[in-house]
């Protein structure tokens, strides 16, 4: 998961996921399209390693919370679980970031250890039982679009394969990308009628002043980016936010259009 890989070089982690970022069709498109696989076996390759990205839990949520919030101020000095780029968003607005495995946000959430948390999605958390100790679960999770998941080969092995096996492997990952992204978004959909229906959960959508604030701090962020020290940092960092630009300008006309004329529902039998 490359977003576990930021110590080693945060470019990294853009290959995982960054806030107000791109989603994961977007990102398979960079990778393959846009220059994206070219930059990150650049990388890689200082490893020993040839990676592809093979996967992802489609929009991420922003957590689960005690208590309903409103306004930036109230996310100030809150202890959130999170990790990644989305940690250092959050950071930048006044919260107590708290790493945390998966596996115990529960009891953190539980005793109070922390306000808040976030771990995927309604898919994931559900199994978790974050609803059994938090009953506001805010979406979207804009500190992580998509987060990725990747498998990495030892690069000399796989330079020593024959082209019809190094493509069989690349339409694998292409292919479980694919598989994994859908898994997540019909799972993610049922559960959170489940969460709602059966266990009176509030499913709230995260207020627009905070959206606005989250984006200040993720643009301050990119910025930093385009100046790092490492080269190789500013070289991804500005291919990621050249492509996910070209693509933010086309979504109004195209799939985010769709979605923000999807207001109707159909009826059902």
């Amino acid at each position: 998961m490359p977003a576990y890989w930021i110590s080693k070089n945060k470019a990294i982690g853009m290959f995982g996921s960054f806030p107000f970022g791109m989603n994961m069709q977007e990102k398979l498109g960079w990778m393959y399209w846009g220059g994206g696989q070219e930059l990150y076996d650049g990388i890689y390759d200082e490893f020993g390693l040839k990676g592809f990205l093979a996967g992802g839990t489609g929009p991420q949520w922003f957590g689960w919370f005690h208590n309903e919030i409103h306004t930036l101020d109230d996310l100030n000095g809150m202890r959130i679980r999170t990790t990644g780029f989305s940690g250092e968003m959050l950071r930048r607005v006044g919260v107590a970031v708290v790493t945390l495995p998966g596996g115990d946000v529960f009891q953190a959430l539980q005793s109070g250890t922390i306000d808040a948390g976030e771990f995927v999605g309604p898919w994931n958390d559900f199994a978790f039982g974050f609803h059994q100790v938090a009953k506001n679960y805010y979406g979207p999770g804009v500190g992580e679009p998509c987060s990725t998941e990747e498998i990495a080969i030892n690069s000399s092995a796989y330079n020593e394969l024959p082209d019809d096996l190094k493509l069989i492997i690349k339409t694998v990952a292409m292919s479980a990308a694919d598989e994994t992204m859908m898994d997540y978004e019909i799972n993610n959909a049922r559960t959170v009628r489940t969460l709602r229906d059966e266990h009176e959960v509030n499913i709230r959508q995260l207020p627009q002043e905070i959206v606005e604030g989250l984006a200040v701090a993720a643009n301050e962020m990119a910025a930093e980016l385009l100046e790092d020290d490492d080269p190789k940092v500013r070289e991804v960092m500005a291919s990621y936010a050249g492509f996910r630009n070209l693509m933010a300008e086309y979504a109004p006309y195209a799939t985010g259009g769709q979605y923000a004329a999807r207001t109707m529902m159909f009826p059902e039998g």
